[in-house]
C-alpha cells in the first residue's frame, strides 16, 4: 500500500533526526556532567586542604572517600570512610615528589567512583574519591526521558503523516476509481476527478486528454465501418446481380461479354474502394491515379 509506504519512510526519516539531535542533546549532557564531576572533585580536594592546613576537624560526606597518602607510602583515612582507597604508582610518586596531579576512575566497594590525587603542602599527598551515583541519576533520567520523548514523537509524526498523505493521495484514489471503472466498463465517457495545478493535477490532465483522443478515434472508427458498409454494398450488389444473371440465364455472347465487362469494372471499383479503407484505418492518404509513381507527371 503507497500510503502505508509513504508513512514509513517519513517515520523512519522522523525516528532518525530525533535520534541524532537526541544524542547529540545526550552527549553533550555527559560532558556536561562530566566537567560537573571534576570540579566537585577539585573543590573538595580544595576543602581538604585548607581544613588540614589549619588543623580543624574534616567534615565527613557520604558520596566522596579522603585519605592521605604520606611520601613513605602509608595511608591515612580521613572523614568516615571504612577501607582505603587503592594506591597507584602515579600515587605515590606525586606524594614521594609533591607535584602533580593524577585524576582516574575506579570500582571502590561495589561502585564507580572518580578520584583526583594531589600534593600536600608539607609532603605527601591528599586522595579525594567520589562516587558517581548522582551522575549516573541524572544520565540514567535523561536517558529514560529522553526515550520517552522519541516514543511520543514518533508516534505523533507517525499520526500526521498517515492523515498527511491521505489527504494528498486522494486524488489519486479518485483517478484509480475511475481508471478502473473505464478499464472494466470499457465506457469511454466516464468523466475523471477535477484536475488541480499540481503534479497529480497534470496527470489526470493527461489521463482526460488520452481518453479524449481515444472516444475521436472510437467514432471516427465507428463512422469508418458505417460509411465502409455503405460504399460496399453498391459494387456487391452490381457483381452478385450479375452473377445471378450468368447463373441463371442463358445469354448471347454480345450480352455475356457486358455482363463480364461490368463484373470486371465492379471488382476493379471494389479492390480501389478497399485499398482507400486500408489507408484511412492505417491514416494514411490514398494515392490518387494522377499522382502514382512511373507516370512521369510533375
Amino acid at each position: 500500500m503507497l500510503r502505508a509506504r509513504i508513512t514509513a519512510v517519513a517515520v523512519a526519516a522522523t525516528a532518525v533526526a530525533i535520534v541524532v539531535i537526541v544524542g547529540s542533546f545526550y552527549r553533550g549532557t555527559s560532558e556536561v556532567v562530566a566537567d560537573h564531576l571534576d570540579r566537585s572533585l577539585n573543590d573538595r580536594a580544595d576543602t581538604v586542604l585548607a581544613v588540614l592546613g589549619t588543623g580543624a576537624p574534616l567534615s565527613p560526606r557520604s558520596d566522596t572517600v579522603e585519605q592521605i597518602l604520606s611520601p613513605d607510602g602509608t595511608v591515612r583515612l580521613l572523614g568516615s570512610g571504612d577501607h582505603p582507597l587503592p594506591v597507584s604508582d602515579a600515587d605515590r610518586v606525586i606524594a614521594r615528589t609533591g607535584s602533580g596531579t593524577v585524576e582516574s576512575d575506579l570500582d571502590f566497594d561495589g561502585q564507580s567512583y572518580g578520584m583526583l590525587t594531589r600534593p600536600r603542602l608539607g609532603g605527601g599527598a591528599v586522595m579525594v574519591a567520589q562516587r558517581y551515583r548522582e551522575p549516573e541519576r541524572i544520565a540514567r533520567e535523561f536517558f529514560w526521558r529522553t526515550v520517552g520523548i522519541t516514543m511520543i514523537a514518533v508516534l505523533v509524526a507517525a499520526l500526521l503523516s498517515w492523515l498527511a498523505i491521505g489527504r494528498i493521495l486522494r486524488p489519486v484514489r479518485r483517478l484509480l476509481t475511475a481508471t478502473e471503472h473505464i478499464s472494466s466498463t470499457q465506457d469511454l465517457s466516464t468523466p475523471l476527478p477535477s484536475a488541480g495545478r499540481d503534479e497529480i493535477g497534470r496527470l489526470t490532465g493527461s489521463f482526460d486528454t488520452m481518453l479524449t483522443a481515444l472516444r475521436r478515434s472510437r467514432d471516427q472508427q465507428h463512422r469508418l465501418v458505417q460509411d465502409a458498409s455503405q460504399e460496399l454494398r453498391t459494387p456487391l450488389a452490381s457483381i452478385r446481380g450479375s452473377a445471378e444473371l450468368l447463373q441463371s440465364t442463358r445469354l448471347d455472347s454480345d450480352e455475356e461479354t457486358r455482363v463480364l465487362t461490368t463484373l470486371v469494372q465492379e471488382s476493379a471499383a471494389l479492390d480501389e474502394l478497399v485499398a482507400e479503407l486500408v489507408d484511412l484505418a492505417t491514416d494514411q492518404p490514398a494515392a490518387t491515379p494522377d499522382s502514382e509513381p512511373g507516370d512521369g507527371s510533375i
